[in-house]
């Protein structure tokens, strides 16, 4: 059996220009979701304002910077493999988040440095039923380039729900006698979690090498995880 629905994604993206320094972004894309459909939503939809040449403010849906390739990671052509290595990518599955950040780019030297604050949420639909969320989602994202040389690092911190209404999620319930003290840690809401990352790569137009590093931590719904 061939599957081809976890590779496939349609997108269509639209860019508008509101005079000297602001702009809207809407993309919609559909592939397959965790149930199974392939409605088509929003991936992106923000305004953006140019407060300086090197300093910008979005607001509305946003890609979540979570990761070093986290802008590119739905135009599969653009990377090295097939898909992503779901050993680091698969850690944080909050593509996107409805919020606000600022994108900060100067020059130090030969190098140049973005910084990348953001706050906002996230909602996302849990597979059989349910849906999972971030709130009070904020973190910062560094980039560094020097030549063919990049660099990342970010760290996030949010609270953490994620609420299961599977039919299976229920019939485990009941077979099992779950008691509520251990129930309240597969399904609810109210949990610390962070994720960090660290990420480099060096390209000279022939070849390349990647490597990152990611780190879950949440005190209920999931397992912590280093990938």
């Amino acid at each position: 059996h061939v599957d081809l629905g976890p590779d496939s994604v349609l997108g269509l993206q639209l860019g508008l220009q509101f005079g000297q320094g602001t702009g809207a972004v809407v993309q919609v894309t559909t592939r397959e979701t965790q149930r199974g459909d392939y409605d088509p939503r929003p991936a992106l939809a923000f305004v953006s304002h140019a407060l300086s040449p090197g300093l910008t403010v979005r607001a509305g849906r946003l890609r979540s910077p979570f990761f070093m390739l986290s802008d590119t990671a739905d135009i599969n052509y653009s990377q090295p493999w097939v898909r992503l290595p779901a050993e680091v990518y698969g850690l944080n599955p909050f593509a996107d988040l409805d919020g606000i950040d600022l994108l900060h780019r100067s020059r130090v030297g030969d190098a140049f440095v973005e910084l990348h604050p953001y706050f906002g949420a996230s909602r996302i639909p849990v597979i059989g039923g349910g849906h999972a969320r971030l709130q009070r989602l904020r973190g910062l994202t560094m980039t560094v380039e020097a030549g063919e040389f990049s660099f990342s690092a970010g760290h996030a911190l949010a609270e953490l729900a994620a609420h299961r209404t599977s039919q299976s999620y229920y019939d485990f319930i009941e077979r099992t006698g779950l008691s509520p003290a251990l129930q309240a840690r597969l399904s609810g809401s109210g949990a610390d979690a962070s994720f960090s990352s660290l990420g480099m790569q060096w390209d000279d137009g022939s070849w390349r090498i990647v490597a990152e590093l990611a780190r879950l931590n949440a005190e209920a719904f999931v397992n912590s995880a280093t990938g």
